[in-house]
């Protein structure tokens, strides 16, 4: 993988441990399971490549934009209605847990048909993404199938998301820099883990809300990295990536003053989500920390799921601020969250 295309990289895992979260009501119906095809049509119909369909419409606020497309997608499974039903699933997971759930009514959503030649995944298909994840071609072939989208304004503070016609397990997103809020998320369509898992539902809103919209790091530590403690350049680049609003829900300090989720630590209406200091975060298995042992952050499988409540704050904040144009303070989340969880 090139880096140099992409300056900011968040990678993704699927590790393991149970929260719990509402269930959630599909708006849209849940799509067909269809087995992969090599089939390679003589001709790609223009009315599926290229296609543009808005799912969602915001109502309240600015909109926000986030723009879905499909990798491994050959022409028959756009013409009977597969690809459709997969990228209306995407969107009810996306918007299936809190505070996204409530707050859906702030985003835009939209899909763009990608058809492929055939479902390989080897590199070369309409996306050019693999199994699990894209190769250096895929950014601009995202950004060029967005300029179907007449109505997007502005591409630069848009999510993108590929869904990968893959049953295998991975998800990554990738941010262009830190001075944009312009995201490139992927995610298979995972095959669950276990009999009740929902380990592809909880991977999208990984990587799209998590990740691609509120800019947050992991909470889990990646494999090689488990006695890797941050230099002190990586602690004054932290304090200047969430001075831009990246990486608010991890710290290299337990100092109870200065943490991003001080408030919480001595607030009684949290004390059975146990918030504190666990450590373990990201490229760094010691000196760095997250404020739970367990949230969507951390894990993206089991029954049921959530973020922790100083990572459902940050996702809150940033909707408020970019839709809104304004702060809210603790207390104004606070009241929302405990209405809708």
């Amino acid at each position: 993988m090139n880096i140099k295309f992409w300056p900011f990289v968040i990678l993704t895992a699927a590790f393991c441990a149970c929260m719990y979260s509402k269930p959630y009501t599909p708006e849209f119906p849940e799509a067909p399971e269809k087995e992969p095809t090599d089939t390679v049509p003589p001709v790609v119909p223009v009315e599926y490549d290229g296609l543009v369909e808005q799912l969602m419409k915001a109502s309240v606020g600015k909109g926000l934009d986030i723009v879905l497309m499909g990798d491994g997608f050959p022409v028959e499974l756009h013409a009977d209605g597969t690809y459709r039903s997969v990228m209306e699933q995407a969107c009810n997971h996306i918007f299936s847990i809190e505070p996204a759930a409530s707050l859906k009514d702030r985003f835009n959503v939209y899909y763009v048909g990608v058809v492929s030649q055939n479902s390989n995944l080897d590199g070369t298909s309409g996306i050019f993404c693999k199994k699990t994840s894209p190769t250096y071609k895929s950014e601009k072939a995202i950004d060029t199938y967005a300029k179907n989208v007449t109505s997007l304004e502005h591409a630069d503070s848009t999510v993108f998301c590929v869904i990968i016609n893959s049953k295998e397990s991975g998800g990554i997103c990738y941010h262009q820099s830190y001075n944009t809020q312009k995201a490139y998320a992927y995610c298979p369509r995972i095959k669950p883990s276990t009999p009740t898992g929902q380990d592809y539902r909880f991977a999208l809103v990984h990587e799209v809300i998590g990740h691609g919209f509120a800019k947050m790091s992991d909470e889990y530590v990646m494999s090689g990295y488990e006695s890797t403690t941050p230099s002190s350049k990586e602690r004054k680049q932290l304090t200047e990536h969430q001075r831009l609003g990246y990486d608010r829900n991890i710290t290299f300090s337990k100092d109870t003053a200065s943490c991003p989720w001080k408030e919480f630590l001595t607030d009684e209406r949290y004390v059975s989500e146990k918030i504190g200091f666990y450590e373990g975060v990201g490229y760094y298995g010691k000196g760095a920390y997250r404020s739970t042992k367990t949230n969507l952050m951390n894990v993206t499988w089991g029954k049921e799921m959530a973020f922790s409540a100083p990572d459902r704050k940050i996702i809150y904040d940033r909707i408020i601020v970019r839709s809104e144009n304004r702060k809210p303070d603790y207390e104004e989340f606070v009241e929302f969250d405990i209405n809708h969880n």
